[in-house]
């Protein structure tokens, strides 16, 4: 949350000329219900056993047709293996701006973001380090990491199809 992906990937899929899709909107289509519902009504276990599933489908059709770019949850990689599935049929990337970055964008956002939105700044400094702690090892696994705020668009670019000849 905050380390830019939706923004990144909006520009990355221009550049690349590659679809860009954003699993949670992908889901909430599908299921004709926002996340926050699916999480109340059905529980976490349930989510992420539906994101599971997005991610499938998206591959069938990234292999039916043109590769496509997915913005995923933070917790994706996190469950049922996920990371290590991605890893096996995509290109994955870590976005890891330095937490100073991460605070001052939500922040300035938090009134769109229901997770943090009635949070104490204390508070939302110790959510985020907290979930980095708790993400950091599946992240880890990513292909592709990038730690600076500012990031090197075309350089990224060159990376992805730098890891994607290699596959």
């Amino acid at each position: 949350m905050g380390s830019g992906k939706s923004y990144l990937g909006k520009i990355l899929s221009q550049k690349m000329g590659i679809p860009l899709i954003d699993l949670d909107e992908w889901i909430e289509k599908k299921y004709g219900r926002s996340i926050s519902s699916i999480f109340s009504l059905e529980g976490e276990e349930a989510f992420r056993k539906m994101e599971t599933a997005a991610l499938d489908e998206l591959n069938q059709l990234s292999i039916a047709g043109k590769p496509l770019l997915v913005s995923t949850g933070g917790g994706t990689p996190c469950f049922n293996g996920n990371m290590e599935w991605m890893n096996q049929t995509g290109i994955t990337v870590w976005l890891n701006p330095p937490i100073e970055t991460l605070l001052s964008r939500l922040s300035g956002e938090k009134e769109h973001r229901p997770l943090v939105a009635s949070l104490s700044q204390d508070e939302l400094n110790d959510f985020v380090k907290q979930k980095i702690k708790d993400r950091t090892p599946f992240y880890n696994q990513a292909k592709l990491k990038v730690d600076q705020a500012a990031i090197d668009v075309e350089s990224l670019i060159k990376q992805i199809q730098h890891a994607s000849d290699l596959q």
